[in-house]
């Protein structure tokens, strides 16, 4: 049953759900539509590991990559996280542990890995000069990247782009305030390994 709304215009309850949907104009002509639930909802669509005999480093990320539709993840849920290849390192950090060295796709120019939680910080460098590299703020930290544990990896990385005076670059104060955290939660770790 449709109802009238204040502009004149008709409106039924439910219209937009998925299902079949019957317009009955009174005396006059009717209207069928319908509209089908969305598959990626309702498990429908399943991930797959699309090429996967195509690769001969079964594990490289590349190679360990579902799809389903227009997502791409990792074999237990990890999200693909790939960035242009301009530097030869690049290291996904969060803000206070978890590091990951991205591996570099050799004739498509980019690096890429599987991530559990989005990263927070993203080192990149082609040597140990201040002009060699940078750090690339990406965005608040999650809770799963929050709770990451420190170790040697990220406490390394993190101290040498802090000696190396690299510029956080994309950030505003406050990411300039978790990057100075950063920096010291990797020096006090450091300091309890001795």
């Amino acid at each position: 049953m449709a109802h009238q709304k204040t502009d004149g215009s008709w409106e039924a309850l439910n219209w937009n759900a998925a299902g079949r949907h019957t317009i009955d104009v009174v005396p006059g002509p009717s209207l069928t539509y319908e509209i089908l639930a969305d598959p990626a909802s309702n498990d429908w669509w399943q991930f797959w590991g699309a090429h996967n005999d195509r690769f001969a480093d079964l594990a490289a990320p590349w190679s360990r990559a579902e799809i389903c539709g227009a997502r791409i993840a990792g074999p237990g849920g990890e999200d693909v996280f790939v960035t242009e290849t301009r530097y030869p390192t690049l290291v996904a950090l969060g803000s206070n542990g978890g590091a990951r060295i991205l591996q570099h796709r050799a004739g498509i120019g980019v690096s890429l890995e599987l991530l559990s939680s989005a990263p927070t910080f993203l080192v990149v460098s082609s040597g140990q000069r201040r002009k060699q590299g940078k750090v690339l703020w990406l965005g608040p930290e999650s809770a799963s990247s929050s709770a990451a544990p420190v170790n040697s990896i990220w406490a390394d990385a993190v101290r040498n782009a802090a000696a190396r005076h690299w510029p956080l670059e994309g950030g505003d104060a406050a990411a300039s305030r978790m990057w100075i955290q950063a920096v010291q939660t990797a020096r006090r770790f450091k300091r309890s390994r001795r």
